[in-house]
């Protein structure tokens, strides 16, 4: 249920378009592949047949819409760092003609960066999902995006706290894990910050 974490907020006429790409390791073995009505795992590879898909993917849909956003299965589990396996695909579909990208599969939250003028959103984190650790995988957000017919135009974000599989929604100052809300926003600042975005206090965000 990671994507319930982004809420979109949009103009009634604004024509928006999502895509799905997945990694799986079977085995060992790493795979990925495109979700387009069913999905197509295919060889890990530079250049093989699953990159070209979901390039070619990208590149039909963003001729069918304002907005296009990108939703992409990668990366490692239970850590802050991204991978470059994970950057390389997400510049990828932005080159290729995603407005926004969006990562899940790390249960964590990872940086932001705007790659081109598009943000990459390369992990959201969790929301109804088993933990492992309060301080890693019990730390996460809703991302609230505001986007236009020309792309991404606002975030702000919502601290939440996983414990015990219940979902907090953090308030600054108030609550049994107030302190959780500092928290969430000093670790987005920490990751965020070598892309040149910070957060405020009340997880508005700001560009350098």
């Amino acid at each position: 249920m990671t994507k319930e974490l982004m809420q979109l907020e949009v103009d009634s006429d604004l024509k928006k378009a999502f895509l799905a790409c997945v990694s799986r390791a079977y085995n060992g073995k790493v795979e990925q592949g495109i979700l387009d009505l069913m999905r197509i795992y295919v060889e890990r590879a530079q250049g093989t047949p699953g990159q070209k898909m979901i390039k070619e993917k990208v590149k039909e849909y963003d001729t069918q819409c304002d907005v296009l956003i990108v939703f992409m299965h990668a990366g490692t589990e239970e850590v802050f760092e991204v991978n470059s396996y994970q950057k390389n695909l997400a510049r990828a579909l932005v080159d290729n003609g995603a407005d926004i990208v969006v990562g899940a599969h790390p249960h964590t939250l990872q940086p932001i960066e705007f790659y081109n003028g598009k943000p990459i959103f390369y992990s959201i984190g969790n929301l109804i999902f088993w933990h492992i650790d309060d301080d890693i995988d019990g730390l996460t957000c809703i991302f609230d995006i505001t986007v236009d017919k020309n792309g991404f135009k606002s975030l702000k974000l919502h601290p939440l706290f996983i414990k015990s599989y219940k979902v907090y929604y953090l308030e600054r100052g108030e609550g049994k894990y107030a302190s959780r809300y500092g928290q969430i926003i000093d670790l987005m600042n920490k990751l965020c910050k070598p892309n040149g975005i910070e957060f405020t206090e009340d997880g508005g965000m700001v560009r350098e």
